[in-house]
This record gives structure tokens, sequence and C-alpha cells, in this order.
């Protein structure tokens, strides 16, 4: 990528898979100036968006909870990729996608500010290619009928009873990253689900570590497998 960016006459260049969160120390000692954007997203409509994709599939008994199953992942995950992050310092930002949709202008400039290079969004709609221009969705019918709007999806999608059970499970994540419950009487109340947020964290921490430490964390990792 070094190579990439001096052929270009960049001084950066991006790297923007989300499992990066997972081995934020590592990445820092391979690249000592790396920069850290952590963009965090409404849970709600995050676990929407895994389930359509399949990514996280619950245990056999947790049939049909996939969306609450998603929610834990989501909640463990930013958490984790929070919790690391923090040691970083001042090489470490937080930023809410939310913001970046609705008021992109102030939030690309505190960006620009942090990485020390112009974030124009003027220039970006005009030369953006690929996902800049046409954004990664998993709901591409919204998206073919040009009503694409990926802020607050969840109110469209979730039933009353269904998001009364989620922001029970996760919703103290949600309002520490400062998004507000839309169900009454859900805060604090995580502790009823707390050995199943064990199992899953259990779970996700087992392959994770799998994955770094041993050649058999990569057939753990696959699809095939993902129950495991």
């Amino acid at each position: 990528m070094e190579e990439i960016a001096r052929r270009q006459g960049v001084e950066r260049w991006a790297e923007c898979t989300p499992d990066h969160m997972f081995y934020l120390p590592a990445i820092k000692r391979a690249f000592p100036e790396a920069l850290v954007v952590h963009i965090l997203r409404d849970g709600r409509d995050a676990a929407l968006s895994l389930e359509k994709q399949g990514w996280i599939r619950p245990f056999p008994w947790d049939r049909g909870k996939s969306v609450l199953v998603a929610g834990l992942y989501w909640q463990w995950m930013v958490n984790k990729g929070r919790a690391s992050g923090s040691a970083l310092g001042v090489d470490y930002t937080e930023i809410h996608f939310e913001d970046l949709i609705q008021n992109p202008r102030p939030v690309l400039a505190r960006l620009s500010d942090f990485i020390e290079h112009d974030l124009d969004y003027d220039r970006i709609l005009k030369v953006g290619i690929g996902s800049v221009r046409d954004p990664n969705t998993s709901f591409q019918k919204e998206s073919d009928n040009k009503v694409f709007d990926p802020v607050g999806r969840w109110r469209r999608h979730f039933a009353t009873e269904e998001l009364a059970v989620f922001e029970s499970m996760v919703g103290r994540t949600l309002e520490t990253l400062g998004y507000e419950l839309a169900t009454k009487g859900t805060r604090g109340d995580e502790s009823g689900w707390k050995g199943m947020r064990l199992a899953y964290e259990s779970r996700h921490a087992a392959k994770l570590w799998l994955k770094q430490h041993t050649p058999l964390g990569k057939i753990l990792m696959s699809d095939d497998l993902s129950w495991l």
C-alpha cells in the first residue's frame, strides 16, 4: 500500500476492514504511525445489516433470534474496539456514522485535522468512485428504488415487541454511545440476558483466539462451521 501511495503521489492510504478493530495492538506495532478512525453506528441498524448478510448465525436453540444475536455481536465488537482504541491515545478517534451521513462537512473537517489531510467534501463528490459513489448496502432494493436511507432503518424494520427485547439486551451500550432508546422500561434490563450474552461472547472470543493463534482457526471461521 505504501508503494501504491508513493506512485500516486499521495501521503495517506486507508484500509477499512471492520475486523481490524480486533487487531489494533498488532496493527499499531506493525505501523507505528497508523491513525485509527472508529466509525460507530446505531446497533439497531448494524444488527439488521449483519442479519441480512447472514454472517452471525445463532446457536440451533436460538433460531428465530438472529437479529438479537447480531446485536450481541455488534455490542461485543464495538466495546472490544473501543477498549483497544482507548489505549492508543491521540492516535485514535471516534465518529458516528449518522453524523457522517447527515452532516458530512463538519465531520470531515474534524477528520481532516486528525489525519492532517484535506478532506474536501465537494471534491469527494466529484471524483468519488466505487462504494464512495455507490454505497455498499445489504438493502439493495432500497438503493435500486432510489430511497436509499441507511440512517434509522430500524424504525421501519423492527416489530415493536422485537425492538423492546433488542433494546433490553444492548440498550446500555446504545445509550453509552449516545443513541436514545425507543422503548420504555428497557434501561438496565440487560441482566436478564446475561447468560445468552456470555454464551455468544465466549463463542466469539474462542473463534477469534483460534483464528489468531492456530491454523484451525481459518477452518472454524468459515461459513460452513460458523455455528461453532
